[in-house]
């Protein structure tokens, strides 16, 4: 995760450099989970939140969404995305995530993990996420 997090923040400076084009950001920070809180991961969101709007982000950070404001944040950031297509955007999550039959999930706090179906309906799916993401930016509306 560091060394992700140093590719990107390394890059940083050749983004600030490119031509002008909005630039929007959104940061989820989930830390506070029933079943097993985590320290960083807000920290985490608002520090790198930081770091883009200094070089011209439009940054949006969430701390802790429930399912309903994470979907509605992911929705609201797919629609800001599709107004221009060559908007330069960033989707960053920090929290608690797993993988189940080849599908990666990223857990939203509220999220009461009892079971498959559960989990599946208390997450938000990275597989949709990166391809809803593609198809948005590729196609200039959504």
């Amino acid at each position: 995760m560091i060394g992700m997090l140093w590719l990107v923040l390394s890059s940083l400076p050749q983004v600030a450099e490119a031509a002008e084009t909005r630039r929007i950001a959104l940061l989820i920070g989930n830390a506070d989970y029933y079943f097993a809180p985590i320290k960083n991961p807000i920290n985490d969101a608002n520090d790198l939140g930081h770091k883009l709007a200094a070089i011209g982000f439009e940054t949006t950070v969430i701390e802790n969404p429930g399912y309903q404001q994470f979907r509605s944040a992911i929705r609201s950031f797919y629609h800001e995305v599709s107004q221009d297509p060559d908007t330069l955007s960033v989707f960053y999550y920090a929290g608690h995530a797993i993988q189940m039959n080849n599908v990666n999930d990223l857990i939203a706090v509220d999220s009461k993990i009892a079971d498959q179906q559960s989990l599946i309906d208390g997450s938000i799916s990275i597989n949709d996420l990166l391809r809803d993401m593609a198809q948005t930016s590729k196609s200039g509306s959504k």
